[in-house]
Formats: structure tokens, C-alpha cells, sequence
């Protein structure tokens, strides 16, 4: 009879055998593997060492590096803060005459970040983990920004652009949070939904119409 394998070592091999030391590069090479890990195991699940054989170099190698785990995991945090502002980058923004509408597509683009990647964006926002400041997260909110600055020119915000920023990502964020942790109100929400929820929280946001 043949043996059964979990689905969680099924997944671990899956997601670590694309994070080897490949390239010559060891630094990269221990933040892919550690990016796998934690989207395996959640950031505290795993060691330095694991990293170093996800890599395919040993314990001590990764210290060439890093002084420690907390420095690879501020890291992959950064890392994560990188593939969040590709994919919001990546939203076709000319697809709404609106700019209020451009910013609910960044929202939904950041909501449905977190849920594909729940375990590292949890990481990325972990104040004991992350950088003091990511140019990456950084950069994501930029676009953020330069959206509601279009918006604010359009005569579309009925607050200042700093105002407004602070509160879309705040709405954003913690749709975000409370969908990837499985409260009940948010746990099953569809993308029509979230869309909704966003809509009706950013309407504070709106001024007139007119240009």
C-alpha cells in the first residue's frame, strides 16, 4: 500500500525546491528560501539553519550575511513589500475615468495581495520584524498617493491628500487583516464584496463631481 504524504510536506517541498542556491548569489538566494518558509510556516516557525538547507548551503553559510534570523526576516519583509508594490504597479489604472474608482482598484489590488500571501504580509507589518522604514513599502504607498493627488486635482476628495492617503490605507489595511483572519463577517467576502466594503467607506472621501 503506498504511503500517504501531508498536504504540509507536499507544500513544503513544493514551495522550497524553487528557493535553492542556484545562482551564485547567497544572499538572495537565503531570502527566497526564507520567503518560502514563511509562507509555509509563518515567520516564527523555522531557523536559520532550515533556511540555510531550504538553500542548499550549510548553518553557517547564511552568516556571511546576516547577524541573525531577525536580519533575514526584516529582509524577507522588505521582499514582500517589493512584490506588493509590483502588483499594485501592475493595475491598469486607465481602465476608470474616475480616479476615486483608480483608488479602489489599488485597494482591492492590496486586499487580495494579503490574501494570497497571508503569512508574509502579516510578516511585512510586524513591527518587531520589518525594517524601520522599506523604500519598498514606501514606494507602494506612492502610488497610493499620486492617485489621490489626481483625484484631489479632479475636485474628487472633499479632505487634503495627506488625509485622505492616511485614511484609504488605514480602510484598506484593515479589510485586509479581517479577511486573512477569518472573521466571520469578512472570512467568505468575495471581491465583489470587498469592492463594496471599500466603496462605501472611501465615499467619506469624495468631493464634488465637478472638475
Amino acid at each position: 500500500m503506498a504511503s500517504r504524504r501531508s498536504p504540509q510536506v507536499v507544500t513544503d517541498r513544493s514551495l522550497l525546491a524553487k528557493a535553492g542556491y542556484h545562482h551564485g548569489n547567497l544572499r538572495s538566494a537565503l531570502i527566497e528560501s526564507a520567503v518560502a518558509l514563511v509562507r509555509v510556516r509563518g515567520a516564527h516557525r523555522f531557523t536559520l539553519a532550515e533556511a540555510a538547507r531550504a538553500a542548499g548551503v550549510t548553518g553557517a553559510a547564511p552568516y556571511r550575511h546576516f547577524e541573525s534570523r531577525e536580519e533575514l526576516l526584516a529582509c524577507v519583509a522588505e521582499s514582500g513589500f517589493e512584490q506588493l508594490r509590483v502588483a499594485m504597479k501592475s493595475v491598469d489604472l486607465t481602465a476608470w475615468d474616475d480616479p476615486l474608482d483608480q483608488v479602489i482598484a489599488l485597494g482591492l489590488e492590496y486586499v487580495d495581495f494579503a490574501i494570497r500571501e497571508p503569512k508574509l504580509f502579516r510578516l511585512m507589518f510586524s513591527v518587531e520584524e520589518r525594517l524601520p522604514a522599506s523604500a519598498a513599502g514606501l514606494g507602494a504607498l506612492h502610488l497610493l498617493e499620486q492617485t489621490l493627488e489626481q483625484a484631489g486635482r479632479a475636485g474628487r476628495l472633499a479632505v487634503d491628500v495627506r488625509t485622505a492617503k492616511r485614511a484609504a490605507w488605514a480602510l484598506a489595511h484593515g479589510v485586509a487583516i479581517l479577511r486573512i483572519d477569518g472573521m466571520a463577517t469578512f472570512g467568505t467576502d468575495t471581491a465583489t464584496d470587498i469592492e463594496s466594503t471599500l466603496r462605501t467607506l472611501l465615499s467619506g472621501l469624495a468631493g464634488s463631481t465637478e472638475a
